[in-house]
């Protein structure tokens, strides 16, 4: 019910719902149930911040990873890894974003998990555009479309699409920005139309 509340942006009623099992989880939560009592928090948070991640969301999400960590399940504190550095972008807190990401990523690698490697290389990517870093941007847009290509990620692959030809348009190769366009819309994801444009960050 919580996942239904985030999709559909019902955050008084993912709220309520978060406040109903709180004092249930604290007082008898195993450290599992924590780390994903505290990514609901973080994704109630993300709603009704509308993504300027604030302090109290980039908490949530080191409680969760601490929590993780207590499982000694590989692939809980690699989601929780990731959740964090999610974060940390989003609070502009690119180097610890960065190095938390990367970390993310060695863990999803280390465990085989596709999936969530597509999702850690798209946000690194990210970060290194929100720098301007455009040779390292170009590097981790190659391997994040790789991975997606492989994931069948319509929405990381576009992504790296669309980092691309703004890598073309920041070195002046408009012929190549042009061409790169059609390729950034997916032809239909499973959550509808995901559009990219190409902008000075």
């Amino acid at each position: 019910r919580v996942w239904l509340h985030y999709w559909l942006a019902q955050v008084d009623e993912m709220l309520a719902v978060v406040e109903r099992l709180r004092p249930v989880v604290e007082r008898e939560g195993t450290a599992a149930q924590r780390a994903r009592f505290f990514q609901t928090l973080v994704s109630a948070n993300l709603r009704r911040e509308r993504y300027r991640v604030s302090a109290e969301t980039v908490q949530f999400a080191r409680r969760s990873l601490q929590a993780s960590l207590e499982t000694r399940v590989d692939a809980e504190v690699a989601l929780a890894r990731f959740v964090l550095a999610f974060q940390l972008l989003f609070h502009d807190a690119l180097d610890e974003a960065d190095a938390t990401m990367r970390a993310a990523l060695a863990d999803a690698e280390r465990i085989g998990d596709v999936t969530l490697q597509a999702r850690c290389l798209t946000y690194v990517m990210a970060i290194q555009r929100r720098r301007g870093e455009v040779a390292s941007a170009e590097d981790w847009a190659t391997r994040t479309l790789a991975i997606a290509t492989k994931a069948k990620m319509l929405g990381a692959a576009a992504a790296a699409e669309a980092n691309l030809a703004w890598v073309a348009w920041r070195r002046g190769d408009t012929d190549v920005t042009v061409a790169a366009r059609p390729r950034m819309v997916p032809p239909r994801a499973s959550n509808g139309w995901t559009t990219y444009e190409v902008t000075n960050p």
